[in-house]
């Protein structure tokens, strides 16, 4: 049990606890503030009762005792005859210490001052009934209080944040409508809930903002808290000299390029002294601002005996406190966490930055007292009195510093990384609270990286987040993470993910945490560190937790065999495939287990030639090098002919057949193609499966409250979680009672259950994804595609023998289980969604059985399910709902309804159930029979860094991955939907009735794509008509319904020249559900159009086809004979289309004119908008196979004026500083004068042509 620091954070117990890594943790409320917490284990408890983190949020953590009863009571107190004049806060709070603590009050929305409610921690035993005076301005009031009742919390339970995207950086909800701010002055003074104005130790509280321009209150009004003490740095005299603003590139906020003349004496005279060992790096410094490089060089350096040095910003500020003993504490976590902090590491995280320091000047004693050692440098910003402070350390034999830039919010590394011979800059960041100074920060920050050319590494503390799942407890601006994330991508930033805890901040009351401290690198950065993390540590004194960013490299275990399709163009690889699958000989007599055993040996034979293949490729590729530079360098001598050209052409093509091989493998690893991303060199690729290796791998997990990072424990920890999900369910389970109204007919169920022909074999293979991930055996189905004609017999007597037996045997039923991470940081097992990757065998099984049942399952399946059913949208359940909901608004209709979410749906299916479920809807014995057998011995490996775990055993649940799965799933949901329908026919509750024929009780949602069309029969359309009505053109467009937008954008479209309903038409088949006069179901338009005169003679104006087809005659319901010459040849005429028509058993259904198919495709509605609104040209696109894609590319954006030029960036709505070419600076840059205008060009194409002029060579 444990004693709360804050009583508001005892709701938000289970969250907190969920972030220090401790999952389903029991929490009992045992009053005051003392929380009851139960664990599963002893093992664990005890982790919890000396973890640090988890005791930062209590004042006492201790083992529970039956006879504990508190001494302390949290209730309601009610309030009665406070005057106006005083009702306030303050008197509340005065009022709630006679009892105790007043820590809540009830904010009544009402305009009611006879009553208020307190919320009081008191030590009182008894009851709360008393009445007392309160004095106020010589007057005496009497107030009368009375106890209420205990307060009681409600504990809210976790949320898991959702993944936003692959590799777009998250900026939260874009499409999400923010009100604009009215000026730069209202954006400075907002917050983002916890602006962090200083660094809170222990339980100190935070000290309030200082007031800054005490003398002006117009002032005050414009500019927002000043935490930081920003405005005293900015607005401070320098020398008493004004300092002109350059347009190239101002200084950041707090800078201070100026020093004095006696200093810039001392200055240079202690440099040429004491630093002539460093007097060329001026010239190697980037290109910025030259008072930003001067002050770099002029400030004060102070040299000591053991070579470190400090170079400061030389101020008069107060004096602030001290880091050290924090510094020591994160040393000392960090080794408890199992990290070597010896010179606070061995390789990149041998540099220290640490933000708000509060000390006005750190001497070389504090950084060596600190680091350990004398073998360092380091450069410090100094605090403004106590706020503020910025210190970098690190080691000189790792690093080497040409240049520093110093400023109040940051200090800039520029170096060289010793280990590779790396440019590297490093910016640490302290940044201010105000969005219009964090701005003005970023935007520094972005053009110093773009000018640098190197990698850049930026960290620190940057008070901002990507998104809204990084806050907790607190308000998330829009706005200003929108302005992060574009510094972020502007700089060309990724983020280094972060292991460990979710937050590095928190509230001293516990009530607020996000994640404002983190690592953003460039990508050469993961290039090189391709195994760089950041660790979040425990914090202990410091509300900021520590991060380290570190490269660790741990051996998960070895990779199974996979096939890479660039092997197919290997010369003699064919050959050596065909050669080695006949030579194998197996004698067993279950043929699924012979196929297996010559797939193994396959992959023997292919890994041993694969191996050779390469070490011969690499030597023949450093040969063709050798010889191309032996020739281009007779070449250079004036040594031409035809043969030496000749035989450089054969090896140029060698040595692109080579880098072409490569870059298909590393096209596969990557999963990215070459037309999308424009760029075939290997580096590219690199760096994309470096990216997405960093991004995806599992180097650590919570278990028990404990970080693991050991490669066993974290491989042990996902099996065995996995092995638990899909444990042996408890024998007792409900039975099916129930009759189902669909049924199977015999007639399908004898298709079903007909044996499997190597037709449908050969169908499901090449049904199969080519490219997708393979499973344990490591073949692609591009593999077997490729060998059909020699392995087909093989493989055709493995998946008739599973057929024939109705099982697989031991071994050959096995997957993989590889995860998706639901959340952007994930830190426990359950924040992984897990896929199965199936063997070959069993998907063509499974494909097979899906082929089958995708025919017959519309005739189980309601039509309160629409996903994964033919002829049904994914969407329809959503749009449905929607509209119900727009409607009951319209309407004032009191309706309830409510949402439920199936947890790990798929693994929580037991197979004795879908059985029965299989049974009751009247599938055959053989059917039964392979789907008990598709779940028969089968196994599991969890892949961790494509590394395989130990395998265990299913007993239930689904395979998601597994073609045949959702089907499965939709079977055992139509169950639940046949017992909720039973509970509305026996009047449990009732449904929604929107008509007389439509009553909604329950649909079964899911996601999916669009929806712009009403089909005749579904519920959607049946729905729509039922609130709209049966005429299209009554719908009304005014309506904030998705039914009514889709309806508004046609609108539009066709007043812009496209019609799309003109395009659509019913083809008629059993005539049920075409009205044989109004529908638009032949011809080009409705027969009531073309025929007027027979229309006028009908009685039933909605008759339907099918009605006019099955009466004697088509005149039978015409309410008197034809008369006149007119009516007689329209009737003529008519029987003359008519007969041209022949109905058929399908349903009708409408289709799109559009294409010859009739299937209604976004692509063709696309094509027609675009070929009406986007320009043209009559110069077709000429790609040249010779050149490189990225220069194909290049070209055609260059043509069509797509480059990012400035004039194309400003049109875009990017900010630009000016238009003109920053070559010549006379003319705007675009495309033309770029590649026309400037000198470059112009030069390029005189040395290509060897003289004369450039318009010669265009």
């Amino acid at each position: 049990m444990g004693n709360v620091k804050d009583l508001i954070s005892i709701s938000t117990l289970p969250s907190i606890l969920t972030k220090e890594g401790f999952l389903d943790v029991k929490l009992s409320y045992l009053g005051g503030l003392w929380v009851l917490l139960e664990f599963n284990s002893e093992s664990i408890k005890d982790k919890a009762l000396c973890h640090i983190g988890v005791n930062s949020w209590f004042n006492a953590l201790q083992t529970a005792t039956n006879d504990f009863v508190s001494d302390e009571r949290v209730v309601w107190v009610d309030i009665e005859g406070i005057p106006m004049h005083v009702w306030s806060r303050d008197t509340f709070m005065k009022i709630g210490k006679k009892w105790g603590e007043a820590v809540d009050m009830e904010e009544s929305h009402d305009s009611s001052f006879a009553r208020k409610r307190l919320c009081v921690k008191t030590k009182l035993s008894y009851n709360i009934l008393e009445g007392f005076k309160v004095i106020s301005k010589g007057k005496v009031f009497m107030v009368r209080a009375k106890e209420l009742f205990t307060w009681t919390p409600q504990f809210r339970a976790h949320k898991p944040d959702e993944y936003v995207s692959d590799d777009e950086p998250p900026i939260g909800d874009t499409n999400t409508h923010v009100e604009p701010l009215s000026s730069d002055d209202e954006v400075a003074g907002d917050s983002d809930g916890e602006g962090v104005s200083e660094t809170n130790f222990g339980d100190k509280p935070l000290s309030p903002p200082k007031s800054v321009h005490k003398d002006s209150s117009k002032a005050d009004d414009q500019h927002s808290a000043d935490p930081f003490g920003l405005y005293d740095q900015l607005y401070r005299p320098i020398n008493d000299r004004t300092i002109d603003e350059d347009p190239l590139l101002s200084h950041p906020l707090g800078f201070t390029p100026e020093v004095s003349q006696q200093e810039k004496y001392y200055t240079s005279s202690h440099i040429k002294e004491k630093c002539n060992d460093h007097g060329d790096k001026a010239d190697r410094s980037p290109i910025v601002h030259p008072r930003v490089m001067n002050f770099s060089q002029e400030s004060n350096v102070n040299e000591s005996s053991s070579g470190a040095s400090s170079i400061k910003c030389p101020r008069n500020t107060g004096k602030g406190g001290s880091i050290l003993e924090v510094l020591d504490e994160m040393i000392r976590v960090g080794q408890s966490m199992g990290y070597d902090m010896e010179g606070c590491s061995k390789d990149i995280e041998r540099i220290i930055a640490l933000q708000e320091t509060k000390m006005e000047n750190i001497s070389h004693m504090d950084v060596k007292f600190m680091w350990g050692n004398s073998n360092y440098h380091f450069v410090s910003s100094d605090s403004a009195g106590n706020s503020g402070g910025i210190l970098c350390v690190w080691e000189d034999s790792m690093f080497k510093k040409d240049s520093v830039s110093v400023s109040d919010n940051f200090i800039a590394l520029f170096g060289t990384w010793l280990p590779n011979n790396t440019k590297v800059l490093i910016v640490t960041i302290y940044a201010p609270q105000s969005r219009v100074l964090k701005r003005t920060l970023w935007e520094y920050i972005s053009l110093m990286i773009s000018r640098w050319h190197g990698e850049s590494i930026v960290l620190g503390v940057f008070n901002e987040v990507w998104t809204e799942e990084e806050r907790f407890g607190s308000l998330f601006n829009r706005a200003s993470a929108r302005d992060f994330n574009s510094f972020i991508s502007s700089a060309g930033l990724v983020e280094i993910k972060s292991e460990g805890y979710s937050y590095t901040w928190s509230h001293p009351s516990v009530t607020k945490m996000s994640k404002l401290d983190r690592f953003l690198v460039s990508k050469g950065i993961i290039s090189n560190f391709s195994a760089i993390m950041a660790v979040c540590l425990d914090r202990h004194l410091s509300d900021h937790r520590p991060i380290l960013l570190k490269e660790i490299h741990t051996d998960f275990g070895s990779s199974p065999f996979r096939l890479y399709h660039s092997w197919f163009k290997w010369e003699g690889f064919d050959a050596m495939v065909e050669q080695a699958w006949n030579s194998f000989s197996h004698s067993d007599p279950n043929r699924l287990i012979r196929f297996k055993k010559k797939l193994q040996d396959l992959k023997k034979t292919i890994r041993i030639w694969i191996k050779d293949k390469k070490a011969l490729q690499s030597g023949a590729k450093r040969v063709i090098i050798e010889d191309l530079a032996a020739i281009d360098k007779r070449l250079d001598r004036g040594a031409i002919s035809d043969e030496v050209l000749i035989k450089r052409m054969e090896l140029t093509r060698k040595l692109n057949d080579i880098k072409q091989s490569d870059a298909t493998e590393f096209t596969q690893k990557a999963k990215v193609q070459w037309v999308i991303e424009g760029d075939e060199n290997s580096r590219f690729f690199h760096g994309l499966i470096n990216k997405k290796r960093s991004q995806l791998s599992i180097r650590g997990v919570f278990v028990d409250g404990d970080w693991i990072t050991n490669s066993k424990a974290v491989k042990d920890a996902f099996r065995d979680h996995f092995a638990s999900r899909y444990k042996k369910p408890v024998d007792s389970r409900l039975k099916l009672n129930i009759q189902f109204p669909n049924r199977l007919s015999s007639k399908q169920v004898e298709i079903l259950d007909n044996g499997v022909s190597r037709a449908e074999i050969r169908d499901a293979v090449w049904g199969c994804g080519v490219n997708k991930s393979p499973g344990p055996d490591g073949f692609t189905f591009e593999f077997f595609r490729q060998y059909w004609n020699f392995l087909s017999t093989d493989f055709c007597e493995a998946v008739e023998s599973f057929f024939v037996n109705g099982a697989f045997p031991k071994g050959n039923n096995a997957s993989f289980i590889t995860f998706i991470p639901k959340v952007m940081e994930a830190k426990f097992v359950t924040d992984f969604r897990p896929i199965s990757f199936i063997g070959s065998v069993y998907k063509v099984v499974t494909k097979i059985l899906t082929n089958r049942l995708s025919m017959v399952i519309s005739d189980l399946v309601s039509d309160s399910q629409s996903a994964f059913v033919a002829n049904r949208q994914i969407l329809d359940g959503t749009f449905i709902l929607n509209e119900i909901l727009a409607w009951c608004k319209k309407k004032k209709k009191q309706a309830l309804i409510f949402k439920a979410d199936f947890a790990k749906a798929y693994d929580s299916v037991r197979w004795d159930y879908l059985l029965d479920v299989l049974q009751a809807f009247g599938f055959g014995p053989n059917w039964c029979k392979w789907i008990s057998g598709i779940f028969t011995s089968a196994m599991a490996s969890v892949l961790i860094n494509e590394s395989p775990t130990f395998e265990f055993l299913f007993f239930c649940g689904l395979k998601q991955g597994d073609p045949l799965a959702p089907f499965l799933f939709i079977l055992v949901m139509e169950s639940l939907h046949i017992f909720v329908s039973k509970a509305v026919n026996e009047g449990v509750f009732k449904g929604l009735q929107i008509h007389e024929s439509v009553s909604i009780s329950h649909l079964f949602l899911d996601s999916g794509v669009s929806r712009a069309e009403i089909r005749d029969g579904s519920l959607w359309s049946r729905v729509i008509k039922a609130i709209y009505g049966a005429s299209l053109g009554s719908h009304s467009v005014k309506s904030f319904s998705p039914w009514s937008s889709i309806l508004r954008e046609t609108q539009v479209l066709s007043g812009k020249g496209f019609d799309f309903l003109s395009h659509t038409k019913k083809r008629v088949g059993n005539g049920l559900n075409t009205k044989f006069w109004l529908d638009h179901w032949i011809l080009d338009s409705p027969l009531r159009v073309r025929f007027p005169r027979m229309f006028s003679l009908e009685r039933d104006k909605h008759v339907l086809v099918a009605d006019k087809w099955r009466s004697s005659d088509f005149k039978a319901s015409f309410r008197r004979e034809i008369r006149g010459r007119v009516e007689h040849q329209q009737w003529i005429d008519l029987l003359s289309i008519l007969g041209t028509v022949t109905l058929s058993p399908s349903n009708d259904r409408w289709i799109c004119e559009l294409n010859g198919d009739g299937i209604f495709r976004v692509k063709d509605i696309r094509g027609i908008i675009d070929d009406l609104y986007l320009p043209s040209s009559n110069e077709a696109t000429r790609w040249i196979k010779c050149v490189p894609i990225k220069i194909n590319v290049f070209a055609w954006q260059a043509r069509l004026d797509r480059l990012p030029t400035r004039c194309n960036l400003l049109s875009r709505g990017v900010e630009i500083e000016s238009l003109n070419c920053p070559i010549c600076g006379q003319s705007p840059e675009d495309a033309r004068h770029t590649f026309f205008n400037t000198i470059w060009p112009k030069l390029c194409f005189v040395g290509y042509v060897g003289g004369g002029t450039s318009s010669g060579w265009i």
